[in-house]
């Protein structure tokens, strides 16, 4: 259960990536078992060692990701090396490249590899569009959101928990478990991302349970709390958030709504606690 706080801070989030990405990407299918399939797809005949070959894979996949953000990446470099920081990945721009930095320690590791490159090429297309957060977990969390908006919400769900056997331990007969953690929004965060992901690809419409005042003008999305211009003020109606483009069943009432002013409001907040689920 993801609690209300958290997703008024998830609303924020879709409403930016929603704006950064396009109604183009926000569109487009999401990508399920992308890292199996671009890995078999890509097992190309490089030219050089086996870490050089991985290199230019991973060189290939983040431009391939771009793809996937509407942005073209032409100049990147990808470097593997030792972050004295929590951080799994980061990128510099610099003299018109892109500079990938990933930690050494997920260099054979697809999965990791690919959700790093997605959420970093999520920053890159923030920079681009001049989006940041106040601080710097706010700004890890919206990169997240944007990379499951952009379709790799099954990657960053498989990616965020991982858990391996110590090969070493287990000479000696000793089974160790080791679990390691990737990524800022949380599992639960992530699905709840995806299915506005699934919503918005397939013209899903999410019902309101609250009746809507004639009088009413306007109303707040479910999903990025935009602004909705409603139309005309009577009837059933499917109306598709400019911003975030989720459509939205809503009803009016009418004179023979016999609801109390309580009853109204209970409506209303459930709406707004239970989001788009």
């Amino acid at each position: 259960m993801i609690s209300y706080q958290r997703k008024t801070a998830l609303k924020e989030y879709i409403r930016l990536g929603a704006q950064a990405l396009g109604p183009d990407v926000l569109g487009a299918p999401p990508l399920s078992s992308i890292t199996n399939k671009w890995i078999d797809d890509t097992r190309l005949n490089f030219n050089g060692s086996k870490a050089e070959n991985r290199l230019e894979y991973v060189k290939w996949l983040s431009i391939k990701c771009a793809s996937c953000f509407g942005i073209e990446m032409p100049k990147v470099e990808i470097r593997f090396c030792t972050l004295n920081t929590h951080e799994a990945g980061r990128v510099l721009f610099k003299a018109g490249i892109w500079l990938i930095e990933i930690d050494q320690k997920h260099f054979w590791n697809d999965l990791s590899v690919t959700a790093i490159v997605a959420h970093e090429i999520a920053h890159v297309l923030l920079g681009l569009r001049g989006i940041q957060r106040s601080s710097k977990l706010d700004n890890e969390e919206l990169t997240d959101c944007v990379a499951v908006l952009a379709g790799f919400g099954q990657v960053l769900q498989e990616a965020y928990l991982q858990r391996s056997i110590n090969p070493f331990a287990l000479m000696f007969g000793i089974i160790s478990i080791k679990t390691k953690r990737l990524g800022y929004l949380t599992p639960k965060e992530i699905e709840y991302i995806s299915w506005l992901k699934i919503s918005i690809e397939k013209n899903l419409p999410v019902k309101r349970l609250c009746p809507i005042d004639t009088t009413s003008e306007y109303v707040d999305c479910l999903a990025c709390g935009s602004k909705l211009r409603l139309p005309r003020r009577h009837g059933h109606w499917i109306v598709k958030c400019t911003i975030c483009k989720m459509p939205q069943y809503l009803t009016f009432r009418t004179s023979n709504d016999k609801g109390s002013k309580a009853y109204y409001w209970f409506l209303k907040t459930l709406d707004q606690l239970r989001g788009f689920e």
